[in-house]
């Protein structure tokens, strides 16, 4: 008896997953997701921090914030990035400092931009209209964007 209700469980929960994953909603046919997105009129602004080629997607934050932030995104952003995709022993030691501070900030909330044609200097602050779905990989990818403003352009002192 108590196999039964074993293997019961077991075909359920198999059962379960299946039909949780399975997704019937073709994504494959970029044209089509465009015109969904249209007709459902998903449009919509993302602010931040550009760095590298990426938003670091934040409210934009005070000078003193903004002091302790460029320095770390300066000098620290590239390995910080790295080092969430490749560890070694040397920087397990060198990484404590700036990840407590990245840590302390809540993380960077990463998307990946395409170029914009504007000149963008690391740490300016800007806002654009996405027009495409986004990537779920970390970082996150949006394909297409419109409307790039410069809201805040960073001043280096």
């Amino acid at each position: 008896m108590k196999k039964r209700i074993i293997i019961i469980l077991l075909v359920g929960t198999i059962l379960a997953l299946i039909f949780l994953c399975y997704d019937n909603h073709n994504v494959s046919d970029p044209e089509k997701v465009k015109e969904e997105m249209k007709e459902a009129g998903i449009e919509f602004a993302m602010s931040g921090y550009y760095y590298f080629g990426f938003l670091d997607q934040r409210e934009k934050q005070d000078s003193e914030f903004e002091i302790d932030y460029f320095y770390h995104m300066d000098n620290h952003f590239q390995d910080y990035y790295y080092s969430m995709f490749i560890t070694t022993k040397e920087d397990k030691e060198l990484a404590e400092d700036y990840i407590t501070y990245f840590e302390s900030i809540g993380g960077l909330r990463l998307y990946s931009i395409p170029s914009t044609g504007l000149s963008l200097k690391n740490g300016d602050y800007i806002t654009f209209i996405v027009k495409s779905p986004i990537k779920e990989v970390y970082p996150a990818r949006v394909e297409q964007i419109e409307n790039v403003e410069v809201l805040h352009a960073r001043v280096l002192k």
